[in-house]
């Protein structure tokens, strides 16, 4: 029994691996050929393409039922919806520009730090560390 399951998996990594080489091989063509049912189709790759990349939708999400964010972490560098997150303790210079960052509720609907040009400046070049 043990050598019929033996022949299962090396069957199935030899198929694996063929797959693997095709898929590498198929890369280095500048396009690949789709099948289904009978039906052959050649999709540009990317490089080929003269269309513009399209933009995803615009999702306006549902007003957030939070009305509190919360400073948390270990070095106050989180701005979340829950009281007490916690997170590894470690220290980085950027983590100093937090301190008087606003943590509140952004467009998006949720929790996190408001930009502004101080934050950003900070971020960019942060303090350094004692």
């Amino acid at each position: 029994m043990k050598k019929y399951l033996w022949y299962g998996v090396t069957i199935i990594l030899i198929f694996t691996a063929v797959i693997v080489t095709a898929t590498i091989l198929d890369s280095e063509h500048s396009s690949f050929n789709t099948s289904f049912e009978g039906n052959t189709t050649t999709t540009p790759t990317p490089e080929e393409s003269t269309l513009p990349t399209p933009k995803p939708p615009r999702v306006t999400p549902p007003p957030s039922s939070t009305t509190k964010c919360f400073v948390g972490g270990c070095s106050g560098q989180l701005c979340t919806s829950e009281p007490g997150m916690i997170s590894t303790c470690e220290y980085r210079a950027e983590y100093a520009c937090y301190q008087k960052a606003t943590c509140e509720i952004q467009p998006s609907g949720v929790c996190g730090w408001t930009p502004t040009p101080k934050l950003d400046a900070c971020l960019a070049n942060p303090p350094d560390i004692m």
